[in-house]
């Protein structure tokens, strides 16, 4: 046993050294975590580097590894027909359906890129820029809906994002979500027909583990969600969100979003649009990826964690060894002294036994003798 132990623990060393090279050599290979991204600078970042999230789907969860990022850029596509046919659909059909559509969002958590520690949301208000940014990311969700059903682009103007936040604004004293015919009428009555959406989520919901302010990843993440609820999950509204996004009943041509919370505590997404095309530059673009370099803190720390899992098991599988023949051996030990003690046992027995024996051989000689001395009586 002796000799098992040390052939383990040179083992072991010689595995924990190769183990901390493979560390070394993988934290070298990390990349600059000084970025700061700065105020509303979250989905620009994404975009120029192309970090974007490649699973939004509970079925790309089980068929995809994680990427390392957070934003995703498409929302899952459904058709009409598709989105119509939910409500009757059984059991495993409604589970596959959720497979497929509901969006899969992964926790900010203390595997959070650094670049996205530098847009954080302070005192649970988002900045001017940020309010920018959600509406650039809002916009880009819906049009890709719609461009992936064939659909033309909204176009969303700096004026019109100013209405739209103001209508958003209009709701921070409420306290509960609702639409409000009056104050959507005095804000954009002027601008042909206008359409509104509501949707209710919570950005705090998102962080995981990671304690403090929010960061844009949050409360991205959270606008997909609801924004594919309004797209795939809106049967309660008889499709009418749905139908607003894609402009199905009502022309919408110029559209914005706005996300703040209000007096109730809940966070409010609302998108208004227009049947007017407004003027001026579009700000429903999607910056163009100028790099592919990013923060891959993520990968290392999952390979590095690989690294100590495989070593926390060659540890966990020794002691399993270890243990296995160390109970070998007092088998093996405890047979060698039940036999001494059967041995033992037997030795003490021997005279008896030999004592035994000659008295029966004491016994039959006599009967023999006997006997014999019968017949030599006989006339």
């Amino acid at each position: 046993m002796a000799a098992m132990q040390s052939s383990q623990a040179s083992s072991y060393t010689a595995a924990c050294q190769a183990a901390d090279e493979t560390i070394a050599e993988l934290n070298s290979q990390r990349t600059s975590t000084t970025v700061q991204v700065g105020d509303g600078g979250t989905f620009d970042y994404v975009a120029k580097h192309g970090a974007w999230n490649n699973i939004s789907t509970r079925t790309d969860r089980n068929s995809k590894n994680w990427n390392g990022n957070y934003l995703v850029q498409n929302l899952p596509v459904l058709s009409d027909k598709q989105v119509n046919d939910y409500g009757n659909l059984d059991d495993d059909s409604v589970d596959k359906y959720y497979d497929n559509s509901k969006l899969y969002t992964i926790n900010d958590d203390e595997n959070t890129p650094q670049w996205a520690l530098t847009d954080l949301v302070k005192n649970q208000k988002l900045s001017t820029a940020q309010q920018y940014e959600v509406n650039q990311y809002a916009m880009m969700l819906t049009n890709n809906y719609r461009e992936a059903l064939g659909l033309s682009p909204l176009v969303s103007t700096a004026d019109f994002l100013t209405l739209v936040q103001q209508r958003g604004n209009s709701m921070l004293n409420d306290t509960e979500m609702h639409h409000d015919g009056g104050i959507i009428e005095s804000i954009f009555g002027g601008h042909g027909g206008w359409s509104e959406c509501l949707a209710s989520n919570d950005p705090n919901w998102l962080m995981g583990d990671r304690k403090g302010d929010p960061t844009m990843i949050d409360v991205l993440q959270s606008v997909a969600e609801s924004i594919n609820d309004l797209f795939n999950f809106d049967a309660d509204s008889k499709q009418g969100h749905r139908r607003i996004l894609l402009s199905e009943s009502i022309s919408t041509a110029t559209g914005g979003w706005a996300y703040q919370k209000i007096a109730s505590g809940d966070w409010v997404l609302n998108f208004n649009g227009v049947t007017e095309k407004f003027s001026g530059t579009n700000i429903a673009t999607v910056p163009v990826q100028e790099s592919t370099s990013t923060d891959n803190n993520y990968e290392i720390n999952q390979k590095i964690a690989a690294v100590k899992t495989s070593i926390a098991d060659l540890k966990a599988q020794q002691n399993i060894d270890y243990q296995s023949a160390y109970s070998a051996y007092v088998d093996a030990q405890q047979a060698f002294y039940n036999k001494i003690a059967a041995d033992d046992s037997a030795l003490i027995d021997l005279p008896k036994k030999i004592r035994a024996y000659n008295a029966q051989q004491d016994a039959a000689v006599q009967d023999l003798i006997k006997t014999l001395t019968a017949q030599v009586a006989q006339p």
